[in-house]
């Protein structure tokens, strides 16, 4: 807070000695130069002391929980930069047909030589306004999965998931994406609009072991397991149908059965909380296996190889 309101009064100071040194009619700098200068650093230390100040340091620390207060950081940041850049351009700039007829060519070589930063600045803007992915997203893009933790105007920060870990749990390492990503590939979004995911385990059992009892096994495992999540669920699904078109969807345990050439596979398949797949998963398999151990009839069919010496 200190800080802000110190870098404050030296913008105005610089800007009063600017003004006041206009005031001179010294010959080998022009009065409008100076005096807009004088007014730049008037106008960035009014700004800065609106945004940095108030928004920063007196508003965002009195918002409800840290995701909104790091929200109102962003946007304050967001905001200074173009409102900024806006008014400099009006105050300084005169003629801009001129300066589109002097300096074209220089600035499409600019632009052309930037023009990542400047997809970077719209990807950024973009995600400002629609909000494809916000703080505390679990999203995957370009093959990056993890969970948003910073969105800056140029870059994403994910802690990352995957990677050499399973069960979609973070590795520790952070990943900067370019905001640029969002405009030439596809973003999946975990957690938009909802909290749930389905997820399968895919259980083989031999062909002599009683199929109805072990689905009805794994249905009621699955059923423990996930009930909460399928309460949930059912309220995702009913906010999901009054923002998008939505078939509905079964969010009860169900179970496949397929033939193979040495097992009869089974798999369930659920649905859990997209930050409890591993546990969920866990859960259930524990459970599975106590109750085929008390059903001999029920047999967790593996692959045997013979080998055959001749």
């Amino acid at each position: 807070m200190i800080k802000h309101i110190l870098i404050t009064i030296a913008l105005l100071v610089f800007g009063g000695v600017s003004y006041f040194i206009s005031l001179q009619n010294f010959n080998y700098i022009p009065e409008y130069i100076l005096s807009r200068i004088s007014w730049s650093f008037i106008i960035v230390a009014l700004l800065y002391f609106v945004f940095k100040f108030i928004l920063d340091d007196l508003i965002a620390p009195r918002a409800s929980n840290a995701k909104f207060k790091y929200t109102i950081k962003k946007a304050s940041s967001i905001l200074f930069f173009v409102i900024l850049t806006g008014i400099l351009i009006l105050l300084w700039v005169e003629n801009t047909d001129t300066i589109i007829l002097y300096y074209g060519l220089i600035s499409a070589g600019i632009a052309f030589s930037l023009q990542e930063f400047f997809k970077n600045v719209t990807g950024g803007i973009t995600l400002f306004f629609n909000h494809i992915y916000v703080i505390g997203d679990r999203i995957e893009i370009d093959r990056n999965s993890g969970d948003v933790i910073d969105i800056g105007i140029l870059n994403t920060t994910l802690m990352e998931i995957q990677g050499w870990v399973d069960g979609d749990q973070p590795t520790g390492r952070l990943i900067v994406i370019p905001n640029g990503k969002i405009l030439s590939h596809s973003t999946f979004n975990y957690t938009k609009d909802h909290g749930f995911i389905w997820d399968e385990i895919k259980i083989p059992i031999t062909y002599i072991s009683n199929i109805d009892i072990a689905k009805k096994l794994l249905l009621k495992s699955a059923a423990n397991c996930t009930k909460i999540n399928q309460e949930q669920a059912a309220q995702g699904m009913k906010h999901l149908g009054r923002n998008y078109y939505l078939e509905k969807k079964t969010i009860d345990p169900q179970v496949f059965v397929q033939l193979t050439d040495n097992w009869i596979s089974l798999t369930l398949r659920y649905i859990t909380g997209v930050r409890d797949r591993r546990a969920t998963a866990n859960a259930i398999s524990e459970l599975v296996l106590k109750s085929f151990a008390a059903h001999p009839d029920i047999v967790i069919a593996s692959q045997t190889i013979e080998i055959v010496k001749n």
